[in-house]
């Protein structure tokens, strides 16, 4: 995306989630905090964390919410893969989901279906904590497909809800 196309994005999106994704072709280009200066929502992994710091080793939760803070984000989140996600909102403590999946077969996707899904709570809302929960559903979900053979759908995310909370 352009510098003048993240300007406008920045200035007319009602409501901002960012996935700024670091990989093969892009590493060190990508920087969250170097390539936007606002966000409503944004999601992040251990790479990305680390490159946004520029640190290697740090505190997860005090960045988190620094960074949040720095982009005037009211939710952030940084995914540990198949460990877990911190979750954070302004004025409250951070929450900590441990991944619901243990036995991942392909992880193309799943930080993006987290995002996503996890962003549309937060367009609603919704406390930070039900926010990463459907999130992580959503990655979970991702984790069992190969690639981006399947989708998602909302039987199946429903499906998992509903065990979830009959557990």
């Amino acid at each position: 995306m352009s510098a003048d196309l993240r300007e406008i994005v920045q200035e007319e999106a009602n409501f901002l989630a960012l996935n700024c994704q670091t990989n093969s072709n892009n590493y060190g280009f990508n920087i969250i905090n170097r390539q936007y200066q606002r966000a409503d929502s944004f999601s992040l992994d251990q790479t990305e964390m680390s490159l946004s710091t520029g640190k290697k080793i740090f505190d997860e939760s005090l960045e988190l919410e620094q960074l949040a803070n720095t982009l005037f984000a009211k939710y952030g989140w940084f995914t540990r893969g198949g460990s877990e996600t911190i979750g954070f909102t302004k004025g409250h403590s951070p929450c900590f989901c441990d991944s619901l999946e243990k036995e991942a077969i392909d992880t193309v996707g799943a930080g993006d279906a987290f995002c996503a899904t996890a962003s549309l709570a937060a367009t609603k809302g919704l406390p930070i904590e039900l926010a990463t929960l459907v999130g992580q559903i959503a990655g979970a979900q991702a984790v069992r497909i190969v690639g981006n053979s399947d989708c998602i759908t909302k039987v199946k995310f429903m499906k998992s809800l509903e065990a979830l909370l009959n557990l």
